[in-house]
């Protein structure tokens, strides 16, 4: 009851793609594609007003909107070539990338950002709880990129493959870029080989990362409102906390691997790895504009700075090292008339922030990613086929995690279950995610209380409980 504002959006994608992919008569292999596609998302807000226009203020505003477009352009090619002293063809793939993206920002309804009468007395701007995106924030801002890449890899004698990957890019924002990858698989028997791979990488800031942004209203732990913003790293505003223009993050990755045939039923591989990353890109900490800030930045000529009361913005603040392993087994059996493979799968992630640079991310952020996610989890599974029928059942489990309002969360288990039957023409599904209805840990209380937040938002299992479904499938 009472003033409570009711936000959500519409989102609508679509995707177009074409090519043609074949060979010539001496072998070469080709694949041209085309595709586009765009991801829109229209705000809506209803039950607010805009302080600042006072009684004349309508009740329900379109925001605006968030659009993502883009274009991509493929040409690959492959083709083997003998090599006199290789035990098999030396497989030479290569090809091109044209990809262009486009990050639109649409203005809202006048009356969700427009700077009211009462502005002066102190009432906010814009629709409360989420401000409208006025025509100084909507925009249009586009990236292109051209690549260009060589794959090779044979083998080199009959217990030995060698590969060697390098892609070149150039951004007509951020430069160019050159990153490789170079893998190699030992067969120590016919049924043990060890694998390995080394790697660098490049991911440039997105449109939207580097523009976005909004002013929302959000309830505190506390139970008090205040206005809460993202903004772009170059606005003024950012630019007055340290904010500048995002830089690419880039990595380097090794692994190590094992792939054991065991028997003819029971398979097992294990991979380590270690990933590098440096100047990730991420939003920061959230700043807490003062009175004395506010004064400066109107003083600069900066229009709307006190209608924030903290904001983030995305910067590249800090380099982090990924260290863990995945283990899979699988084994295969006849039993109950049927076929049966059951499945393990193990996994132990582990990462450390290695240096914050800039101070933009504090304690709090490097705990969420350090801590947030279960260090170990593994979920084992059965799957039973009998002719017509096929019968799943999955046990998943994580270890605890961490939130920053309640500390350590206990580890948890669910159990799938799924039955299918096949008719021909038609199949059959039920089955159960979760079946068992098992949550997570709850929050403190002062949480719940507040903003009825009951269980962790970041729950690596979910806080949904069962759900129960029936598919019909028709084949055509």
């Amino acid at each position: 009851g009472g003033f409570t504002p009711s936000f959500g959006g519409g989102v609508s994608d679509w995707s177009i793609a074409t090519g043609i992919s074949g060979s010539t008569d001496n072998g070469l292999m080709y694949d041209l594609s085309v595709s586009i596609g765009e991801n829109r998302a229209d705000y809506y807000i209803e039950n607010t007003l805009n302080g600042s226009l006072g009684p004349d203020s309508p009740t329900a505003f379109n925001p605006g909107s968030y659009v993502q477009l883009e274009k991509t352009v493929n040409a690959d090619f492959s083709k083997g070539f003998p090599v006199d002293s290789f035990a098999s063809d030396l497989n030479v793939a290569w090809g091109l990338e044209y990809r262009e993206e486009q990050f639109t920002v649409v203005s809202g309804d006048e009356a969700s950002w427009e700077i009211g009468p009462y502005f002066t007395q102190g009432f906010g701007i814009g629709s409360n709880g989420f401000g409208g995106f006025s025509p100084q924030m909507a925009g249009v801002w586009d990236r292109g990129n051209f690549a260009v890449y060589v794959d090779l890899e044979a083998d080199v004698t009959e217990s030995f493959l060698l590969g060697f990957a390098t892609r070149y890019e150039d951004f007509d924002t951020f430069g160019s870029t050159s990153n490789s990858k170079i893998s190699a698989r030992f067969n120590i028997t016919d049924d043990l080989s060890i694998r390995g791979t080394a790697s660098t990488g490049f991911r440039a800031p997105t449109p939207g990362q580097a523009n976005i942004a909004n002013i929302s209203t959000v309830s505190g732990a506390d139970g008090v409102l205040f206005q809460r913003g993202t903004l772009s790293p170059t606005n003024p505003v950012s630019v007055f906390y340290g904010g500048k223009e995002l830089t690419p993050e880039e990595s380097e990755s090794i692994s190590l691997g094992l792939v054991w045939d065991v028997t003819d039923a029971l398979s097992v591989t294990l991979d380590a790895y270690r990933i590098e990353l440096s100047d990730r890109i991420t939003q920061g900490d959230e700043v807490n504009v003062s009175d004395e800030d506010i004064a400066t930045l109107t003083a600069l000529g900066v229009t709307g700075a006190g209608d924030l009361t903290t904001f983030k913005f995305y910067v590249n603040d800090f380099d982090t090292t990924t260290t863990g392993y995945d283990l899979v087994a699988t084994y295969g059996a006849d039993m109950f008339s049927g076929s049966t493979e059951f499945t393990f799968v193990l996994s132990d992630v582990e990462t450390e922030v290695d240096r914050s640079k800039n101070g933009l991310v504090g304690q709090g952020f490097i705990n969420r990613l350090e801590k947030s996610l279960p260090q170990t989890r593994w979920n084992l599974s059965a799957v039973h086929l009998n002719g017509d029928w096929r019968v799943l059942a999955r046990i998943n489990s994580i270890d605890g995690f961490w939130t920053e309002t309640s500390g350590m969360i206990d580890g948890m288990a669910t159990v799938d279950l799924e039955v299918a039957r096949d008719f021909g023409m038609y199949n059959v599904t039920l089955g159960a995610q979760n079946a068992f209805d098992e949550y997570p840990d709850e929050e403190a209380q002062f949480l719940q209380d507040a903003i009825g937040m009951r269980y962790p938002e970041a729950a690596p299992l979910g806080f949904n409980g069962a759900f129960y479904y029936m598919k019909l499938g028709i084949n055509f």
